[in-house]
Order: structure tokens, then C-alpha cells, then sequence
């Protein structure tokens, strides 16, 4: 006797990334607060490592957790991300792990492109201000946290 595998969000996630298709997802967690707060859609689309810039937000896996953060440098094929509230990078990845980077987002039901002047400067400025920009947006996030009684529940 078989059984049928249910595949999981993830593995349908990076299965449609891989075939080119953009996917839009929810966000959770506080490590991009304030640009992302929980329950902001993204869309995520499929990229190639000569397209990812620093500043740039994207989707990769980090300890088999699908995580959204910005690009803060790229050496070679290894690149560096923090979440924007976080108080220290991620450690490296390749771009094997890498499945896409965020290219619009929904605020206030408008769709925002990541692209756009105003989001191109703010990433500019969160690479650039990276070894602070944890102390700066932490606690502001726990408050907002405590605030609205926000529960971190990851997608399974």
C-alpha cells in the first residue's frame, strides 16, 4: 500500500517558481518590520543571479525556512541578507537556495512595485544603514507586536 503525499505550501511554492510563474504569499514574522508587517501579500518572482541587486528583497531558503530579506551584499555567487528589523545577517547563501526575489507587494489594497523610486531609495538606504538598522526597528516591532496581540504563526 502507497500513500499520497500531500506536498506542502513550500515545496508548491518553490514548484511554481521553478516554472516560472510569480506567487503571491502572505508575509509573517517581524524580521522586515517596518517595511513588511505581518499579513502583507508579496508577489515573488523567479530570478536569475546576474538580475539580484543589493537592496533588493528576496526568497530563499535559510535552515529549510522559506525567509523574505534584503539583500545587503553579494560576493561571487554568495550572498548576504538581513531582515530589516533584525540585529544580524543571515549567513551566506548561494544562489542554489535562492527561488526568487519580491517584485510587488499590496499595502492598503494598491499593489506597490518594488521597482518604484520611493522603495528603490529605501533600500539604498537599508543597505547602507544595515549595522543599524536592527537597533532602530526591533523594538519598535515588539511594541507593534504587543500592541495588536500579534501571534507569529508560520505557514505549514
Amino acid at each position: 500500500m502507497t500513500t499520497n503525499k500531500q506536498p506542502n505550501i513550500q515545496e508548491l511554492f518553490i514548484g511554481l517558481l521553478s516554472e516560472g510563474k510569480v506567487v503571491e504569499i502572505p508575509v509573517y514574522g517581524l524580521s522586515m518590520f517596518p517595511f513588511f508587517r505581518p499579513g502583507v501579500k508579496v508577489q515573488v518572482k523567479p530570478c536569475k543571479s546576474a538580475d539580484i541587486h543589493p537592496g533588493m528583497i528576496l526568497c530563499f531558503s535559510n535552515n529549510g525556512k522559506l525567509t523574505l530579506h534584503r539583500l545587503i551584499y553579494k560576493k561571487d555567487e554568495l550572498f548576504i541578507c538581513k531582515g530589516d528589523s533584525l540585529l544580524k545577517c543571515d549567513s551566506e547563501t548561494s544562489i542554489s537556495n535562492i527561488y526568487g526575489v519580491v517584485d510587488s507587494f499590496y499595502r492598503k489594497n494598491k499593489c506597490v512595485a518594488m521597482n518604484s523610486t520611493l522603495n528603490k531609495l529605501y533600500g539604498w538606504l537599508m543597505i547602507r544603514l544595515y549595522p543599524i538598522t536592527g537597533y532602530l526597528f526591533q523594538y519598535p516591532s515588539f511594541i507593534w507586536a504587543k500592541l495588536t496581540n500579534y501571534q507569529n504563526t508560520p505557514i505549514k
